[in-house]
């Protein structure tokens, strides 16, 4: 074979070669576009699906309709007082209408748990495309299907008063047969299976639709139910957990020697703010009374202890350093405080940046403000209604009166309610 004949030869061996690799050539470049669109419309269900299950949350908590609905297509003209439907039209707002070249939306509500979480009321939106395909058709594909699902909570903020912040304590929140009663939501953070527990039937009394909101599970010794709500509220058990509802507050510097003990036991005395080593009063003479002058009183040795007269403070914040194993300690007497408005310490009655264990159960207290108390136990029967909000790693109740929530520029009543995305 001459060589011009060879070359002939290699050229048409290459061209067979060249055309036979075209067809796997472009079915993998047909793959790699199909499947790129494919991703691309996968994303846009996503998003078309977030965005529906979220707004139909959100028409559902505005509406207050939290009835379970099984799983239905979107119809052809949607109901704006309908939550899912409003879902609906936020699909067809992103691009996706039931029954539209290919598109299928459909929605779906329910009041169960959701895995490890609770909500109110949930919804979930799932959206799919069913697409035909281009270059990749030549390997036999006709069509691609691209499809996305979105679950958003109602989580019920019920503007609560008591935070429990332990993590992990079993029993972190607990009633012993007192009767609770609060014009305002109770808060426990503990992921125990006993977070919170009660001893006495209907102990806790909730008004105004507030909840008690666990982020574990609450277990009652008596069987009995722990409580009544008046106004739609309940125990809502498996819930997020919550932040510390108390940011920005500066700690006062005590001063280097603190002044002793007044030790008040007869008759009137009258203090003024300061750094004291600790503050207490007895009841052993007639008529024995303590007055608070307005401002902060910070304790570095010892306790604030109350176990007979009056004490009557307004305008005052009790702090206890971190550095002193000291705690408020009121088992007797009247006891009167109402927290300073508009100051550094704005709103707050009784801080204790320690952990030794706090106690207001005796006598006749009457608190106006925060009990901040976020490291420490604090073991609880309060007075005549107040407006208060405890802030506390963890509680024992023996009763107490709670008409609502104190007010302070410190307290944001907590982040967790709303509508949330839950996958």
């Amino acid at each position: 074979m001459t060589k011009r004949g060879q070359r002939n030869l290699e050229r048409g061996q290459a061209a067979i070669m060249v055309t036979l690799s075209l067809v796997p050539i472009i079915g993998m470049l047909g793959m790699t576009v199909d499947f790129g669109w494919a991703y691309y419309r996968k994303q846009m269900c996503l998003t078309a699906a977030q965005s529906a299950a979220s707004a139909a949350a959100v028409a559902a908590q505005n509406s207050g309709k939290f009835t379970k609905q099984d799983a239905d297509a979107c119809p052809d003209n949607p109901d704006n007082d309908k939550p899912l439907d409003v879902g609906c039209l936020y699909a067809t707002q992103n691009g996706f209408t039931n029954g539209n070249h290919g598109q299928t939306v459909t929605m779906t509500g329910g009041i169960t748990a959701v895995g490890s979480l609770k909500p109110e009321y949930w919804v979930k939106a799932t959206v799919s495309e069913r697409m035909p395909v281009l270059f990749s058709a030549i390997l036999g594909n006709t069509a691609m299907t691209a499809s996305a699902s979105a679950t958003s909570g109602v989580f019920v903020n019920s503007g609560a008063c008591v935070y429990v912040l332990d993590p992990t304590a079993q029993k972190a929140f607990e009633d012993t047969g007192g009767l609770f009663t609060l014009g305002c939501g109770i808060v426990v953070d503990s992921n125990a299976s006993n977070a919170m527990n009660t001893t006495g039937h209907n102990a806790i009394i909730e008004n105004n639709g507030a909840n008690i909101t666990v982020h574990g599970q609450w277990s009652d010794s008596t069987s009995g139910g722990c409580c009544t709500f008046n106004g739609g509220g309940a125990v809502l058990q498996n819930q997020p957990s919550v932040a510390n509802p108390i940011t920005g507050l500066t700690a006062p510097t005590p001063a280097g020697t603190c002044t002793p003990d007044p030790m008040v036991s007869a008759a009137h005395a009258a203090l003024s703010q300061g750094t004291y080593c600790s503050i207490s009063i007895s009841n052993t003479g007639n008529g024995t009374a303590l007055t608070l002058n307005p401002g902060t009183y910070i304790m570095t040795q010892g306790d604030f202890h109350v176990s007979g007269g009056t004490v009557n403070a307004n305008g005052v914040t009790l702090y206890f350093a971190s550095s002193c194993q000291c705690a408020p300690d009121v088992t007797g007497g009247t006891f009167n405080l109402t927290a300073p408005a508009g100051t550094s310490m704005d709103g707050v009655a009784i801080w204790e940046a320690g952990t030794k264990s706090g106690d207001l159960t005796g006598g006749s207290s009457t608190i106006n403000g925060l009990i901040y108390m976020p490291s420490a136990n604090l073991d609880y029967t309060g007075g005549p209604s107040n407006a208060q909000t405890i802030v506390v790693d963890t509680l024992q109740v023996t009763g107490g009166s709670i008409g609502g929530p104190a007010v302070s520029k410190y307290f944001n009543n907590g982040s967790f309610g709303g509508v949330f995305l839950i996958n």
